[in-house]
This record gives structure tokens, sequence and C-alpha cells, in this order.
């Protein structure tokens, strides 16, 4: 299934209320990659990153 197939399934399936069938198109432990640094994104500094986390 292509990538556009798979988001036109999933859209479909909330459509009609089928969580799932939209669970089922998802991953149970994601792995999520960033290749930002701090250095070429201001908002990833430790400052605003600690006054974010000091919200929760």
């Amino acid at each position: 299934m292509r990538n556009l197939e798979t988001v036109q399934a999933i859209y479909a399936a909330f459509g009609r209320g089928d969580v799932e069938a939209v669970l089922a198109h998802c991953v149970a432990a994601p792995e999520w990659e960033y290749g930002g640094t701090s250095t070429n994104l201001p908002w990833l500094r430790q400052g605003p990153t600690r006054w974010c986390w000091s919200l929760y």
C-alpha cells in the first residue's frame, strides 16, 4: 500500500468511527528521529527546553 492509500484508509476509518482500523495502522512503539541540533534551532537550547519541562 502506498503512503497516499494508507493515509486515505486511515481517514476513511476515522470517518466511519472505526477505531480498530485506525489503530491497526499505528505502531505500538514508534521510533522518533530528528536530525536538528540546538545550534541551528534556537528552541532546542537548554534554557527553553528546561522551561517547557518546568510546566509539567
